[in-house]
């Protein structure tokens, strides 16, 4: 029988589409700009600035360091 762990990673591999995978992901808006806010006090190899957008593919928010259009 597969271990727990390789059966969560198979599930997840279902349930995300796999460019989502390689990305951090983010449950909400707000957790999302808190991130970005403690990135960028933090200094440590951050881009001048961060956005987030959400994810049509995972549902959830990802960080970039590209503008996002409005929409």
């Amino acid at each position: 029988m597969p271990s727990l762990r390789s059966q969560l990673a198979d599930a997840r591999d279902w349930l995300f589409p796999r460019k989502c995978l390689r990305k951090q992901r983010w449950m909400t808006e707000r957790i999302a700009k808190s991130v970005i806010r403690t990135r960028l006090a933090a200094k440590r190899d951050a881009p001048a600035e961060l956005y987030c957008y959400a994810c049509a593919e995972c549902g959830g928010w990802h960080i970039t360091k590209m503008k996002q259009p409005d929409g």
